[in-house]
C-alpha cells in the first residue's frame, strides 16, 4: 500500500520535464522522480516492506537516494539516515538500538562485510577501516554500484506497475537522525513526514534568492531540495577534493552553497593559496550547522561579495533564527549575534536565559521516549537585543562546574575565537577526582607559533579578556576531531584525546 505525502503532492505540481536534480551527468525529471519512486515502492512492498518498518539508509547520496528515499515515503516507513563512516562502535550501537528490520547500504561496505578475505586485508592496510555489523539482524538491499560478488542481498528494481496513493493524512514518523551521545545511549532525533517537510521548507527559504538557481549538496536529506526551491541541484561526495568542488562550481555554475563553516573552510584555504577569490558565480551563501564567527565571517567577506545567511538552528528544529553575514559583522554587542526569529515559531526565555521554541518544525521525540508535548528545551542560553534579535550567551548542556562557579563555554568560546591566530576554539569541562572539582580545558586549532602563555596573556586582559573564573587550567593547542556528516565537533573522541595528553599538557595553571 502506497501513501500520499507533501513532498509527492509537491512533485505533481512540477512539470513532468522539470529537472530537479543531476548526478554523474545523469539528470532527473519531476516525472522520472514520481515513476521510479512508485515503481520501487511497489517493488519492496512486494518484498514486505511495510508501513511503520524500521529501515536503515546507509549510501550515497545522489540520484539512487533520492528515488529510494521517495519510495520509502510512500511506504510511510521510518527510516534513520546513518553515516556509516561514524566508526564501527558507534555505528553498532546504533543499529543495536534502532533494531532496523530492513537496511539498504551500499554495495562496496557490503563487499568488505561479506567476503572474509577482502575484509582481513581491508581492515589491515586501510587508515580507517570500516565494515557494518550486526548485518544478520535485518534484511539487507545493496544500492550503488552492481558487484558480481555479492550474493545474499536484494537488489533495488523498478517494475512498471500501478499502485493506488491511499490519501492518509497521519504525520507518521518518517525520519530517524541520530546526532550524539553515548555508546551505551545514542540520542535519536525523530521528525515526522510534516515536520521533515516543514523544515526542508524553512530551508529552502532560507536558500532561495532568485528565480533560477542551482546548488551543490553532500547532505542526503538534502537531496530534496531541488524540487522545494525550484533550483537543480547537483551532488558531490563529502570526500571531494577542493579543487574539483570548485571546478564543479564553475562548471555548473552553481550559485547557491549551504553548509557548516568547516566545509566552507576548505574552499577558502584553496582560494587563498592560488590567489583567486570564491568563483564569481556564487550568489548566496548560507551557513549553518555549527556556529558562524564573526572572524570566520570578516576572512570569508574578504574572498566572496555573495550575499551571505547565518543560520541558527538544530536537528530537531533546523531553522531557530537566521542572519544576514554583514548585519551580524556590524554587530558590536556581547554575545554571538545569531539573528531574527523564524515567523510562527512559538518561543519562551526562561528565568536563568534558556531557549524555549514549538512549531511546525519541531520533530516529534527523542527515540526511545515519548512525544513532546510542549515547548522543547534547546539547551542554548538566549537573550534578545533591542531589535528583538536573538543573541547567543551559551549553552546550558555543556555548563561546567567550577568551585561553584557555572561556565558556559559557547559563551567564552566566541570571544577566544577571535584572537589572531586562532581557527577553532573547544571549552570543556573534565572533572578531576583528586581535586573533588571540573578543571576547564582550553583546546585550541591555530597558527603553530602560538604559545599556551600567547593565549592566557590575551584571556587575562585586552579586547579578548574573559571572566577569571573561567581560566582555563589547561592549554593544548591540537585539531578539533568532528563527525558526521555536518562536521561538529566530536566532544566524546576530543575528550579520549585530552585524556592522553594530560600527563604532558602544555600549560597547567
Amino acid at each position: 500500500m502506497l501513501y500520499h505525502s507533501p513532498f509527492l503532492q509537491l512533485l505533481e505540481q512540477l512539470p513532468g520535464g522539470y529537472e530537479i536534480c543531476t548526478d554523474k551527468k545523469q539528470t532527473l525529471t519531476a516525472k522520472e522522480l514520481i515513476v521510479k519512486s512508485r515503481s520501487l515502492a511497489f517493488y519492496l512492498h512486494t518484498k514486505g516492506v511495510r508501513r511503520g518498518d524500521a529501515v536503515l539508509l546507509a549510501c550515497d547520496t545522489g540520484i539512487e537516494f533520492l528515488v529510494l528515499f521517495m519510495a520509502l515515503l510512500h511506504l510511510r516507513t521510518k527510516t534513520a539516515l546513518v553515516d556509516p563512516h561514524m566508526g564501527n562502535e558507534r555505528y553498532a550501537s546504533k543499529i543495536k538500538q534502532f533494531q532496523p528490520k530492513w537496511a539498504f547500504i551500499d554495495s562496496r561496505l557490503l563487499l568488505l562485510q561479506e567476503h572474509p578475505v577482502i575484509r582481513f586485508f581491508y581492515k589491515r592496510f586501510s587508515k580507517k577501516p570500516f565494515y557494518i555489523p550486526y548485518s544478520s539482524a535485518y534484511k539487507t538491499f545493496a544500492t550503488g554500484i552492481r558487484l558480481p560478488l555479492l550474493q545474499k542481498h536484494f537488489r533495488l528494481q523498478y517494475p512498471l506497475q500501478n499502485e493506488i496513493f491511499l490519501n492518509d493524512e497521519t504525520d507518521d514518523e518518517v525520519a530517524v537522525v541520530y546526532t550524539s551521545g553515548t555508546l551505551a545511549e545514542p540520542k535519536a532525533v525523530v521528525h515526522t513526514i510534516n515536520s521533515l517537510y516543514a523544515s526542508l521548507q524553512a530551508i529552502a527559504h532560507l536558500l532561495k534568492q532568485t528565480e533560477q538557481g542551482a546548488v551543490i549538496t553532500h547532505l542526503p536529506q538534502f537531496a530534496l531540495i531541488g524540487m522545494m526551491t525550484g533550483y537543480k541541484t547537483f551532488f558531490w561526495k563529502e570526500t571531494t577534493a577542493v579543487k574539483e568542488r570548485i571546478d564543479l562550481i564553475h562548471t555548473h555554475q552553481i550559485n547557491t552553497l549551504f553548509g557548516p563553516p568547516a566545509e566552507y573552510r576548505e574552499l577558502m584555504a584553496y582560494c587563498r593559496k592560488t590567489n583567486q577569490p570564491l568563483p564569481v558565480c556564487l550568489k548566496h551563501l548560507v551557513l549553518g550547522s555549527a556556529p558562524v564567527l564573526s572572524s570566520f565571517l570578516a576572512e570569508l567577506r574578504t574572498l566572496t561579495q555573495a550575499k551571505i545567511t547565518c543560520l541558527y538552528g538544530m536537528t530537531e528544529h533546523l531553522v531557530i533564527s537566521s542572519i544576514d553575514g554583514d548585519e551580524k559583522l556590524a554587530y558590536k554587542g556581547k554575545g554571538d549575534l545569531v539573528g531574527w526569529p523564524l515567523q510562527n515559531m512559538q518561543y519562551e526565555i526562561a528565568s536563568d536565559g534558556e531557549l524555549f521554541i514549538r512549531s511546525a518544525l519541531l520533530f516529534r521525540r527523542y527515540f526511545h521516549q515519548p512525544a513532546i508535548e510542549s515547548l522543547h528545551a534547546t539547551g542554548d542560553l538566549i537573550t534578545t537585543d533591542e531589535q528583538g534579535r536573538f543573541v547567543m550567551k551559551g549553552r546550558k548542556k555543556n555548563m561546567i562546574i567550577r568551585a561553584n562557579k557555572n561556565i558556559y563555554p559557547g559563551l567564552y568560546e566566541t570571544s577566544i575565537a577571535k584572537i589572531n591566530g586562532v581557527n577553532e576554539v573547544c571549552m570543556l569541562g573534565m572533572y578531576n577526582h583528586q581535586l573533588h572539582d571540573e578543571q576547564v580545558i582550553l583546546v585550541i586549532d591555530g597558527d603553530p607559533s602560538l604559545t599556551a602563555n600567547d593565549i592566557l596573556q590575551q584571556l587575562k586582559r585586552g579586547p579578548f579578556a574573559i571572566d577569571s573564573d573561567a581560566l582555563p587550567d589547561y592549554i593544548l593547542f591540537q585539531p578539533l576531531p568532528k563527525s558526521g556528516r555536518q562536521q561538529k565537533v566530536d566532544l566524546s573522541l576530543l575528550t579520549e584525546q585530552i585524556k592522553q595528553q594530560l600527563p604532558s599538557a602544555t600549560i597547567l595553571l
